[in-house]
């Protein structure tokens, strides 16, 4: 059995990447009109310069993938492939996830199998589930193991994003909690925790350090003291310079905490379509925990 993996845009995954895994571009729309696909027609570079010529707000948003393009990508591979497993972003920052489940759900057949998983998921952490499920299916595991898997790599992700302001998100309406708290965040780092598939606006700090001790103690809270790191990404939306700085700081917090690694810090992109919400000079953490060890 052949299989094709098709994830989207926000996955930082670039076209050609993986061996049969294909990105769905999701769309990014300036002044409300304009309408480019991520990663095709717009890209990281041109959204972080509009952003940086608009400090006080760009009116950026965006939007599902294309139907067009959805159908046009199953044409052009249908005929190489038996099975069709679609892990888009999370559904509780999108309806991707049910615009390809309302797409693809007639052309199931007994020899062609489209699966639509939900992965509560975003940016590098679906990166790594795209890998974990493409190595699964290189060994033709059946359908149900792998959404077996997904269903435990939900289990074991987290990630905090921390912005400079809360502008870009604002505009996006990507997050909730905010109105409670939105008057005391001018001058503070907001923090943004991903978990559960949604974004929720939960705390501020002065300096990264602050913010990386607020993560570290959300996540020590939330998974106990028995886990380990599997994997971390760094994320962001910063200068060359600043983010080779910010790394280091991580590094150095970690290794002050004694918090051990399974493997070295993965950095990645940010999309176009990340970016438009979190606007310039964040970051995010991303951890894939292994909670028995």
């Amino acid at each position: 059995m052949k299989t094709a993996i098709i994830t989207d845009s926000t996955a930082s995954i670039k076209e050609g990447e993986i061996q049969d895994v294909y990105v769905l571009p999701l769309q990014v729309i300036i002044n409300g009109q304009d309408t480019y696909r991520d990663g095709k027609d717009i890209d990281y570079d041109r959204v972080y310069q509009l952003l940086k010529e608009h400090p006080q707000g760009l009116n950026i948003s965006t939007s599902l993938p294309r139907q067009a393009d959805l159908i046009e990508l199953i044409e052009a591979i249908k005929d190489k492939y038996d099975r069709f497993v679609f892990l888009p972003l999370s559904k509780g920052l999108s309806g991707t996830y049910d615009m390809i489940v309302q797409a693809v759900k007639p052309l199931s057949t007994p020899k062609k199998e489209f699966v639509v998983l939900e992965t509560s998921d975003i940016a590098i952490s679906l990166k790594w589930l795209v890998q974990e499920v493409k190595a699964l299916t290189d060994t033709n595991c059946p359908t149900k193991a792998i959404a077996e898997v997904v269903d435990q790599h939900k289990q074991s992700i987290f990630t905090a994003v921390t912005v400079k302001n809360l502008v870009q998100l604002r505009k996006g309406g990507r997050i909730s909690g905010l109105k409670k708290i939105i008057a005391t965040l001018l001058r503070v780092k907001p923090i943004i925790f991903f978990d559960k598939g949604v974004n929720t606006l939960s705390g501020k700090a002065f300096t990264f350090v602050q913010a990386l001790e607020k993560i570290f103690t959300f996540v020590k809270s939330k998974f106990g003291d028995n886990f380990k790191i599997k994997r971390i990404g760094f994320c962001n939306a910063f200068t060359p310079v600043k983010a080779k700085e910010v790394k280091a700081l991580i590094l150095d917090f970690l290794h002050t905490n004694k918090i051990t690694l399974q493997r070295e810090i993965e950095s990645s992109f940010i999309t176009s379509a990340i970016i438009a919400h979190t606007g310039i000079d964040a970051f995010s953490i991303s951890l894939l925990l292994d909670k028995n060890k």
